[in-house]
């Protein structure tokens, strides 16, 4: 069995100011010196204008949830969980150059080590994992 260590949670409401307090909820739970800060800050944010745009959760009285955890390993667990919608849970795309959005997915593909989606209910969940190591160490 993995356990981990939460280390923080946040619940958003589902409007475009939200973006912005989910990166500082990350900067917050993680700290300034944390190693994996600017990726799991750009991933937070690429997935909380997701969920606004394509959930429920972009609805009047929508909500987004943010869980961020440490596992054994130094690995960062992260969950963002919206409303859901009556379209299938979230897939990576091929965004043309010239597209202004669509990327969002194929950013976490690239800089998260895991990452997942799954329906909890009417709700969608898509989850990620990035291993860190602590500043000054080798190997």
């Amino acid at each position: 069995m993995t356990v981990g260590i939460l280390l923080g949670e946040t619940e958003l409401e589902g409007t475009p100011r939200s973006v912005g307090v989910a990166r500082r909820f990350v900067r917050d739970t993680l700290g300034a010196g944390h190693p994996v800060l600017d990726d799991v800050t750009l991933l937070v944010s690429e997935l909380v204008t997701n969920a606004l745009a394509h959930s429920g959760s972009g609805l009047d009285g929508g909500i987004i949830r943010v869980g961020i955890g440490e596992l054994p390993g130094r690995r960062l667990h992260v969950v963002v969980v919206d409303d859901g919608s009556p379209y299938a849970i979230p897939r990576p795309r091929t965004a043309k150059p010239v597209d202004e959005n669509g990327r969002g997915l194929a950013i976490l593909q690239s800089l998260a080590k895991r990452w997942g989606t799954y329906r909890d209910g009417t709700r969608c969940v898509v989850w990620f994992q990035v291993d860190f190591r602590e500043q000054g160490a080798h190997g």
